[in-house]
């Protein structure tokens, strides 16, 4: 098995936007912040990017 990043896969780049949101709302949910808009945001783009690039 060979592990590795193919940043040519429509998944991979949905996956690093999901990864960063969830480091950033683990950093904001530290403090007092609200991460409800972080996760929209993220959500949004990662859904755009599926329904909008082709496999």
């Amino acid at each position: 098995m060979k592990l590795g990043i193919d940043w040519s896969q429509n998944s991979t780049k949905r996956g690093a936007i999901w990864l960063i949101a969830g480091l950033l709302g683990i950093y904001y949910s530290w403090g007092t912040h609200d991460v409800n808009q972080l996760l929209s945001v993220a959500s949004a783009v990662a859904g755009g990017l599926g329904v909008g690039i082709k496999d």
